[in-house]
């Protein structure tokens, strides 16, 4: 069984839940119990927590026991804390409770306190410990959540405004005025800091956490037992604070509702009697309208919950791994939720024919939150013909939803992609095509369409806006080019602002970086948060170089170089950065972050590598990225496999064998690449006045094209087809004459080439065919020389290469 405790995760080995945010943890633990994610928010918190309990209390003994004290009232309470997003601060909060109560019950014999070290602050540093969560207790929720994401959790201002859901000017505007109103509170105690001792002070307090903290096991345990009502390890002391200060939130909470029933009452008491007055006309026994008032206290149902409008914050659907790659077929879809009905509106189903965007679609809906995970069924047949199998006509597709946050949903249903049909049992979704994940998030802006358009604000590590960055899609090296080019760019001016074109087909990711600055970072626009939260901000970071090479040790001495490589950088899996070369090197500019690099090329298999750039890391380079060879490379030096399973030819029969002492193109051909147009003539155009070219040296042509849709008779039907589809070109088609061996092979769908193309015959998939055409050069032993393509505009390399095959002039 894998080891997932937090002494697994100290020893550094994998975190399952690292990149999980706490409101999902929250919900997690809530719903179903789970010790695991309740850890991982002990581990989160605990220096917070303790800092603050020690600078109210200053006796480490009393930091610990209310310390605790906080998280077991976190586990009583794990399903009431108002924002999730914003734990830390509802933690501090409780913290402060916990320790004012410990403060006020110590007995009066208690040995003094030790004494706290001297600072260099203005005030007396014990002072000014104690009154610092006193007064920060007592400021406006906005003003003390921020400054404790931001000078306590040492959080950036993205990081924060990004947890509260505000722009970045918002947030960074109320730590300022969040500090200015603490200072003036403790200026009025007496306590006098200069504005340097001051930000020395906060970042001090940021920094300074406790190593004697109890263990996280130790805390997980007693918090878990304690909200179970079981036997629990905790202090005596720890559970009586505990229960005070849960306690005292009931009674507010009481106390709240009384006040506002009371509120509610006298406005009823005066409506009713308003309606009670008799009208003129009016008969005076008229009795008044019942008022639809909520009973006091009473919490809504998720079907209520569930009512209004709601937008795609990520997709995650079968063979579509990333959470934001799934996005486009959702871009502009809303599911809104009316009584027992729930509207889906432009709904994308992949993988399935006909139109894939279907305007609308009205089921009705079912939950059961008293199961867990809580279920959702989405009924009628429409919606289930569409989305999952035009066979079935039960009218019911399965489901099962969790609440995230009270503006937050999950759902996971059940997908069409395979025969058996079952509700899915968990949210987990990777490697899965029996399921299909969403996470929405109520539209603030009911109504709204997704923006075409964003404006995106880029801040530099010092807050202060970045002017010149490039904002773009991506970053594309190309062959024999030294320096990345932006795709699609656009310059941030003056206020460090650009707005750029978000849509589908940019899947919502945006690079940003400044070279000149050499700071870069990332951008992911979904639907829900261009639609709440206006502007997407990003803070730019130091970048670090990421260069090495691509090696084939497999590859055999006498094989050419490379040929081209192609290495993309990948974040979350969607590719932001490319290099494309001619001797497997690559060289990217990323911040600091986790990527995967992921090389392809002509002779080797496409292949995935995981790297970590560290904070504060400039350069990560490899010496070699050793890369396995494909059917191709393998081949190279070795004899060429026969062409088997002849259906016909267009020019007199011949083996490979016979061809022995010349040099020969296979140009392999899948035969629905023939219908595209005028680009499959062009090739052949191009071919034709290659063989022209090469003919007098001893080159030999064929053209080796499989029936793969069974719409080709002949090897002289594809002739003709490949003339009908040069219409478009300045050539005339008669100049096709196909003055070499066209060689028709027999389909069988049980052979697949690289790269997932079914190739339909045993011969293509010997050869390693990748891509619907394929050029294979055998040298006049016979044996596999490489590829090499025919061009009107041969690069150096390749006519190198050719040169060397053909025995030079």
């Amino acid at each position: 069984m894998p080891d997932h405790s937090l002494s697994a995760i100290a020893a550094g080995r994998p975190d399952p839940l690292g990149q999980t945010a706490d409101a999902d943890l929250l919900a997690r633990f809530a719903a179903t119990g789970d010790g695991t994610a309740f850890e991982l928010l002990v581990w989160r918190y605990q220096r917070l927590v303790y800092g603050v309990c020690l600078r109210v209390l200053g006796h480490a003994h009393d930091a610990e026991d209310a310390a605790q004290a906080a998280f077991l009232v976190l586990a009583r309470r794990a399903d009431g804390v108002r924002r999730p997003a914003a734990l830390g601060g509802w933690l501090a909060r409780v913290a402060y409770r916990c320790a004012v109560r410990v403060r006020t019950r110590r007995p009066d014999d208690m040995p003094p306190l030790p004494d706290v070290p001297a600072t260099a602050f203005d005030a007396d540093a014990a002072e000014l410990s104690a009154a610092l969560d006193d007064e920060l207790n007592h400021l406006p929720d906005k003003y003390r959540v921020a400054l404790v994401l931001c000078c306590l959790q040492g959080m950036t201002y993205q990081q924060a405004a990004r947890l509260l859901g505000c722009p970045l000017g918002t947030l960074s505007g109320w730590v300022t005025r969040g500090k200015d109103l603490l200072r003036a509170r403790l200026v009025r105690r007496g306590i006098t800091l200069s504005a340097a001792g001051w930000s020395a002070y906060l970042a001090e307090v940021a920094a300074g956490a406790a190593d004697t903290v109890a263990s996280v096991a130790g805390v997980t345990r007693a918090a878990l037992g304690f909200a179970c009502q079981e036997s629990v390890t905790p202090s005596a002391r720890a559970i009586s604070i505990a229960n005070g200060v849960l306690r005292m939130m009931t009674l507010k909470t009481v106390a709240a509702a009384t006040l506002a029933g009371v509120v509610a009452m006298v406005g009823l008491v005066g409506a009713v009697a308003l309606a009670a007055a008799p009208r003129a006309g009016e008969p005076k026994d008229k009795p008044p309208t019942p008022s639809a008032v909520r009973p006091i206290g009473k919490e809504k149902t998720d079907v209520e919950r569930l009512q209004g409008e709601w937008i795609f914050d990520a997709a995650e659907m079968p063979g579509i791994e990333s959470a934001t790659s799934a996005l486009p077929w959702v871009w502009e879809s809303r599911w809104i939720f009316k009584g027992d009905e729930v509207l889906l509106t432009k709904f994308a189903i992949p993988y399935s024919p006909g139109p894939h965007i279907v305007p609308e679609l009205k089921a009705g809906f079912k939950i059961d939150p008293t199961k867990s995970p809580k279920t959702i069924d989405l009924t009628r047949t429409e919606p289930v013909v569409k989305l999952l199998d035009p066979t079935r006509a039960d009218g019911l597709i399965q489901g099962i939803y969790q609440f995230l946050d009270n503006d937050t949903v999950r759902v996971c249903l059940e997908s069409r992609m395979v025969e058996d049909h079952q509700r899915p049992t968990t949210f987990d979704i990777k490697g899965r095509k029996d399921r299909i994940l969403f996470t929405i998030k109520r539209s603030r802006k009911p109504g709204t369409p997704t923006p075409k358009d964003a404006t995106i604000e880029v801040f530099g590590p010092d807050a202060k806006p970045v002017e010149g960055a490039v904002v773009s899609t991506m970053i594309m090296t190309q062959l024999g080019e030294k320096e990345p080019t932006a795709t699609s760019p656009t310059k941030t001016g003056a206020g460090g602002t650009a707005t750029v074109p978000v849509n589908s087909g940019t899947y919502g990711h945006l690079f940003v970086r400044s070279a000149e600055r050499k700071l870069a970072g990332f951008v992911i626009c979904t639907p829900a948060s261009l639609v709440n939260s206006g502007r997407p901000t990003v803070t730019l970071m130091p970048e670090c170089r990421v260069p090495g090479s691509i090696v084939c040790s497999q590859l055999s001495a006498s094989a050419p170089t490379l040929r081209w490589t192609s290495v993309s950088i990948l974040r979350d899996d969607y590719e932001y950065g490319r290099f494309i070369s001619s001797n497997g090197h690559f060289d990217f500019p990323v911040p600091p972050g986790k990527y995967t690099l992921l090389a392809d090329g002509t002779y080797y298999t496409r292949t995935r590598k995981e790297v970590t750039v560290a904070a504060g890391q400039t350069e990560l380079a490899f010496d070699r990225f050793d890369v396995p060879a494909n059917d191709l490379g393998k081949l190279i030096g070795k004899p060429a496999p026969p062409l088997k399973n002849i259906k016909g030819w267009k020019g007199d029969p011949v083996s490979l064998t016979d061809l022995k002492g010349k040099t020969v193109l296979l140009m392999f051909w899948v035969d629905f690449h023939a219908k595209i147009g005028s680009y499959s003539a062009d090739w052949m155009a191009q071919l034709h006045d290659f063989y022209n070219l090469y003919k007098d040296r001893g080159l030999e042509v064929i053209v080796v094209v499989v029936d793969r849709d069974k719409t080709i008779d002949t090897a002289e039907g594809f002739a003709t087809r490949v003339k009908e589809n040069a219409k478009t070109l300045k050539r005339s088609p008669d100049a096709l004459t196909f003055p070499f061996r066209v060689a028709l092979l027999h389909n069988d769908p049980k052979f697949a080439g690289r790269n997932g193309l079914v190739v339909g015959c045993e011969t293509m998939a010997d050869y390693g065919v990748s891509y619907p055409i394929f050029p294979v050069l055998i040298d006049k032993k016979g044996n596999v020389a490489g590829q090499m393509y025919p061009r009107d505009v041969m690069p150096t390399e390749e006519h190198d290469f050719l040169e060397k095959i053909l025995g030079g002039k």
